[in-house]
């Protein structure tokens, strides 16, 4: 190959079609070719596409970095991922980045992280923008404050829940979902803690404008500890491969550990095809255990339909248990007063009818039972007197 722009391999991010020549643009749909093989260059201070200037670094992830940066027309704070230079000419990750922009693209919901812009810098290093969030994910919740209440888990799962099926009614099925893509927002939101689902880097597109099936039958995909049957055994995926993720996460966020482990990837991906679930050794309603069971079901059919569903099952299953607010030590109720419009909107109300109190005994109730209590002795007292006047 040729060093410079002439005969680098060039990728069209509409299309995916691969060209060769010295373009810029696709000859088909007029997009600007992403070129493979980036050059070298600096972090922190480095300016990107002469749009933003990096600030620092907030993680890393197989495929790239994402990086606090600040975005110079709006003069606001942004999250940047940026494919990692020694990928870039692996034609295969970059569809993959591709992908996962397409993915984000579709989806529009509050509860999945806004993509604000796509492209490639003038050092052919691809990156994506979006909202800069401020929280933790909820493997570091787990880290540091172990095993969640019933009613704080649920809640977390129903925002989950709520984004995938988004996803899937758009035509997306994450088939990554695990608690390192679900970040907790803190101080907004249900008992302030609002959900954010991100990297969709291994979406599957399920609707006919998928540009390219980037795994094939026979190929895994995911993350062992919270991957399907399905997954495991490279079949196709559906919506119900993701309910088995959340059930997972679900059983870990109540138990404090995942239902399977093991000593390789290849340990965890058979007990996920063969072993049963472990029972639950912290105390868990049973109606909440059922919901989880089911999720995590070997057959996909005997799963919950839809995210939607699980969500439903969880929801009743916490009513039924008796929960009907959130226990979340993190938020005082003091702070809802602090929120704005927007963010005490969305915490729940609760109507009269949908409350079942445990009823104390009222003052009637009360006395009259003292008073039969007296009546009883009473009656126990003449008895004995008689009995001493006849025998004496």
């Amino acid at each position: 190959m040729a060093v410079g722009q002439k005969g680098r391999e060039r990728i069209c991010p509409r299309c995916h079609k691969t060209l060769w020549e010295e373009v810029d643009r696709c000859p088909d749909d007029g997009a600007t070719l992403i070129v493979l093989s980036a050059k070298p260059g600096e972090r922190v201070g480095e300016v990107v596409d002469g749009k933003m200037t990096i600030l620092g670094k907030l993680g890393q992830g197989g495929m790239g970095g994402v990086f606090k940066a600040w975005q110079h027309s709006i003069g606001r704070d942004i999250a940047v991922k940026l494919l990692r230079r020694e990928l870039s000419n692996d034609a295969r990750i970059v569809r993959r980045f591709l992908q996962e922009a397409l993915a984000a693209q579709k989806l529009n919901h509050p509860h999945v992280v806004t993509l604000f812009d796509f492209g490639q810098s003038d050092t052919g290093e691809l990156y994506m923008t979006m909202e800069l969030l401020e929280g933790h994910d909820i493997g570091e919740l787990l880290q540091s404050g172990g095993p969640m209440k019933p009613d704080r888990a649920v809640m977390l799962m129903e925002q989950v829940c709520d984004a995938l099926h988004h996803a899937h009614e758009n035509g997306v099925v994450h088939r990554d979902v695990k608690p390192d893509n679900v970040f907790v927002v803190s101080g907004v939101g249900r008992a302030g803690e609002f959900v954010k689902m991100l990297d969709f880097g291994i979406a599957k597109l399920t609707h006919a404008d998928s540009v390219e099936n980037l795994t094939r039958t026979g190929v895994v995909c995911g993350t062992p500890a919270y991957m399907s049957p399905e997954q495991a055994l490279g079949e196709t995926v559906d919506r119900r491969t993701d309910v088995y993720s959340m059930g997972v996460m679900l059983y870990e966020l109540l138990e404090g550990k995942r239902p399977f482990d093991g000593a390789s990837a290849h340990h965890v991906m058979v007990a996920h095809v063969d072993a049963q679930v472990p029972p639950f050794k912290r105390p868990v309603p049973r109606a909440l255990q059922a919901a989880v069971h089911r999720a995590l079901a070997k057959k996909r059919e005997d799963r919950q339909e839809s995210a939607l569903a699980l969500r439903d099952e969880l929801r009743d299953a916490c009513a039924g248990a008796g929960y009907h607010g959130f226990e979340n030590s993190e938020m005082p109720t003091r702070q809802i007063s602090q929120m704005s419009d927007a963010d005490r909107a969305a915490v729940p109300t609760v109507r009269s009818e949908d409350i079942v109190t445990r009823q104390e005994p009222s003052s009637t109730r009360r006395w009259g039972l003292i008073a039969g209590i007296g009546a009883l002795v009473a009656f126990w007292a003449a008895i004995g007197y008689a009995v001493w006047w006849y025998l004496s």
